[in-house]
């Protein structure tokens, strides 16, 4: 279920992108081969969730929302233990280019030895930064 709802949000990424419009003619030709349709109400909700009121625009801000749901979905499907790797290609960036979403969400990155593949994990429970404070000494 929740790797078909990644998908969804995948598709929607990829339907708003900057496409020319021979792109988009293309796709629609080929539309039966790129994976599962997403339903109507499926599409509706995520059209009113990542994009503009009134709009079908989607601004950087819900893009960059849209980006960090599809990388929590991930790490949950992945027992909160990502290989960034695995979705660059879907989403159309590069390592470096994802990497700061994964530290805005708290992830940290592990590898398990030298040559060996670089994971991102999400602590649970998460552990937020405490604020320093000192106690004043009686006199």
């Amino acid at each position: 279920m929740i790797l078909s709802y990644i998908q969804h949000l995948l598709s929607l990424l990829a339907r708003n992108g900057a496409m020319s419009k021979r792109h988009r003619k293309d796709r629609k030709e080929n539309q039966g081969n790129h994976g599962p349709v997403t339903p109507q109400a499926v599409y509706r909700h995520l059209l009113l969730t990542f994009t503009e009121p009134g709009s079908s625009a989607m601004s950087s801000e819900k893009e960059e929302l849209l980006t960090n749901y599809i990388l929590v979905l991930t790490l949950f499907a992945d027992d909160f233990r990502s290989d960034p790797n695995d979705i660059c290609a879907d989403l159309k960036m590069t390592r470096q280019m994802i990497k700061p979403y994964y530290d805005q969400l708290g992830c940290k990155s592990v590898s398990s030895g030298a040559f060996k593949p670089t994971f991102m994990t999400l602590p649970a429970p998460l552990k937020f930064p405490q604020d320093v404070t000192r106690r004043k000494r009686r006199r």
